[in-house]
């Protein structure tokens, strides 16, 4: 089984295993946390391109397990990610990489079991949420977990198709409800998703978000409701206003594109326009602001404001990327928690005060930016089971 699932690393390192393959892959990757850490490791190209250079040098198999296990993050990041993957030194370091992995894990497991899967027991946990991912919560209250793979969902009696981190609710199934049925599609922290709803209105939801809304849209208002953040671009439809209901504020919308930051931690929301015209209220009943292309709105429990936007910093996370501008080290992983799923801890509470300009890109793994900010940010990180543990450097 070792050697198989060493040939499978590289496949799908190099981009040639098969769907039957992936699915095996990603069994062994869920069927422990220490699986999916050594994966994270492999397919980290700054981590494995070093691991690659110092192959050679004379070390210990108990060494080279140590340094995998460091709990330091020490990583380079590559401007050229994996051009040598295909070459044999790449073949022969992950198969002689996991033979020492499961040595010297299966060693540790002999030798203090209990103590090893008590400490693991919060991360497995939130391995099995990720199992199942993005859910889709039915007008009846029954939970359905969308599979990264594609699949048919039988929705309030329509059949949807599920692919790529879409769902579609737009359908040649055209016959009208009798009442409004509403859906909630639940996005879990670590992960991203895509909706269509029935009026051809695109959404993109940002990780640790929700959003509830009509299976088919018969009121005289397009109405949803978001906890969280999203891209919208709605479909005109001058007779049916579109509707977007937050815990602070509701925005009015005919047909534009927008972005909406609810998240339930923030002091206010925020309404970003990218084209067309919106229109907010607060939900104490504030007064009402227009927002034309370049603006955004902030509503608070108790006022509204209107400013201009710094598009590229607001869609940042739509397009892949990371833009801080002087923003605190607190805040700052405060996105990185939800977008890792990770538990951020402070040694020092003073160092969330620090404060960090950037633009980065989104690695797979988290490690690649802790380093980047380490080398501007005067701070050091330590990765321990799903936390991310924050240090002033001396």
């Amino acid at each position: 089984m070792d050697l198989e699932i060493t040939e499978l690393i590289v496949k799908s390192i190099q981009g040639s295993i098969s769907v039957e393959e992936r699915e095996k892959l990603l069994r062994w990757r869920k069927s422990h946390p220490a699986n999916e850490a050594l994966w994270r490791r492999l397919t980290d190209a700054s981590y494995v391109e070093r691991q690659l250079q110092d192959w050679e040098k004379p070390m210990s198999a108990e060494r080279q397990w140590q340094r995998l296990a460091s709990k330091t993050v020490r990583t380079t990041v590559m401007k050229q990610l994996f051009p040598w993957l295909g070459t044999v030194a790449a073949v022969l370091f992950v198969v002689g990489f996991f033979m020492v992995y499961q040595l010297n894990f299966y060693v540790g497991e002999t030798k203090k079991d209990s103590d090893v899967r008590a400490k693991e027991s919060s991360f497995a946990s939130k391995d099995e949420v990720d199992a199942s991912s993005v859910r889709l919560i039915t007008n009846d209250g029954e939970a359905l977990p969308l599979l990264e793979k594609g699949s048919m969902v039988m929705v309030e009696g329509r059949e949807l198709h599920h692919q790529d981190g879409l769902l579609s609710y737009k359908t040649t199934d055209r016959k009208s409800m009798d009442k409004e049925r509403f859906n909630t599609i639940v996005v879990p922290k670590g992960k991203r998703y895509q909706l269509e709803l029935e009026d051809g209105t695109r959404v993109w939801m940002n990780a640790g978000s929700s959003i509830k809304y009509p299976v088919q849209f018969i009121s005289a208002e397009r109405r949803v409701t978001l906890e969280g953040e999203a891209y919208f671009e709605v479909v005109k439809n001058a007779e049916k206003p579109f509707v977007i209901s937050t815990i602070k504020s509701e925005i009015y919308v005919l047909g534009t594109s927008f972005n909406v930051n609810a998240y339930a931690t923030e002091t206010a929301d925020r309404t970003t326009l990218v084209e067309g015209a919106v229109k907010i209220t607060g939900r104490k009943k504030q007064k009402q602001l227009l927002l034309k292309a370049g603006d955004e709105a902030l509503v608070d429990d108790a006022t509204m404001t209107k400013r201009k936007a710094d598009l590229d910093a607001v869609l940042a996370w739509k397009n892949n990327l990371f833009i801080f501008r002087n923003e605190s080290l607190g805040k700052l992983m405060e996105v990185l928690s939800r977008h890792y799923a990770v538990e951020i801890e402070f040694a020092n509470p003073s160092v969330k005060n620090y404060h960090f300009s950037g633009r980065l890109e989104r690695h797979e793994d988290i490690a690649v930016l802790l380093d980047i900010i380490s080398q501007t940010a005067k701070v050091r990180f330590e990765v321990d089971l799903g936390k991310v543990i924050v240090y002033p450097t001396k």
